[in-house]
């Protein structure tokens, strides 16, 4: 191989690893419209907070009262055991059948 093809090819590798770093960098430029979308959302116009939740029970108060507990106690016990997303995995899908 002569030294002119060498130097060519040296040349090629490098200007198209040149190219692609700064095809890389001009990606990851966040644009005007990325940085002031989250200002401009569209909010909700009353509280969530006020909002009425439907309750899943007969009992809503109840409902109320345990909710955190139960909460709490299935969060120690995903802790000690399985995680509910294992197991998710290994139960077969109910779709399937």
């Amino acid at each position: 191989m002569t030294p002119a093809a060498t130097g060519a090819g040296i040349g090629l590798i490098g200007g198209i690893g040149l190219c692609l770093v700064l095809w890389r960098l001009a990606a990851r430029r966040i644009t005007l419209t990325d940085r002031i979308a989250p200002y401009l959302r569209e909010r909700p116009r009353t509280s969530r907070l006020l909002a009425e939740q439907r309750g899943h029970t007969p009992f809503p108060t109840l409902e109320r009262l345990l909710t955190p507990w139960l909460d709490d106690l299935g969060g120690l016990l995903e802790r000690l055991g399985s995680t509910s997303s294992s197991i998710r995995r290994r139960l077969p899908s109910r779709a399937a059948g």
